[in-house]
């Protein structure tokens, strides 16, 4: 999966930079997100208080640029309709439960756009530090 700016389009699965991690959501149109985050939008602080919302566009980019997911062809066959992601990401919203390792805002929207997972910015760590204590 790349990444790029751009229009943003209705199911899209998109993220900011916020320093040392991305910010993962689901843009529902609308300037509307469905994501993992706190009321104050402050998560890292208040993890217990981090639930799926439904935000503005505004809210979710925190002052950020917006990135949107781009996909080869095989990695387009393995992403939901548009409106199954939208179903998906409505579901769950009121859902709390967000760990930072094991249950974050990318596991989330993985979890409604994709029909099998793709790897996360976690895995890619616990690889790099694997790789570290192999040596």
């Amino acid at each position: 999966m790349k990444w790029k700016y751009g229009v943003l389009e209705k199911g899209d699965h998109i993220r900011v930079s916020c320093q040392h991690y991305y910010h993962h959501g689901v843009y529902l149109g609308n300037n509307e997100v469905i994501h993992y985050t706190a009321e104050n939008n402050d998560g890292i602080a208040d993890p217990n208080s981090v639930k799926v919302r439904k935000t503005s566009l505004d809210f979710f980019a925190n002052g950020n640029p917006v990135e949107k997911a781009t996909y080869s062809f095989l990695e387009k066959r393995n992403r939901n309709s548009v409106d199954k992601i939208i179903e998906n990401a409505n579901a769950h919203l009121g859902e709390g439960g967000y760990n930072f390792a094991n249950h974050n805002c990318e596991d989330f929207v993985n979890l409604c756009c994709y029909k099998k997972t793709p790897k996360t910015q976690v895995d890619s760590f616990r690889e790099k530090i694997a790789g570290i204590f192999k040596k």
